[in-house]
């Protein structure tokens, strides 16, 4: 969690702060929409990956 173990909770705090808003305003966001949709698409390729893992589990039983 902490990059520098001498650093304190507070510091690491304002540093992550800093880090988002530099992500603000250098355009590295996504809409709340493309958020759930990536999710969406990472979710459907996980069920199919464990559909197929189920699938050779019976082959092999």
């Amino acid at each position: 969690m902490f990059s520098n173990k001498k650093m304190s909770y507070d510091d690491y705090l304002a540093e992550q702060i800093r880090l988002g808003r530099e992500d603000i305003e250098n355009g590295r966001v996504f809409t709340l929409e493309e958020a759930m949709q990536h999710w969406q698409q990472v979710l459907a390729s996980k069920e199919r990956e464990l559909a197929q893992r189920e699938l050779e589990d019976l082959a092999y039983a």
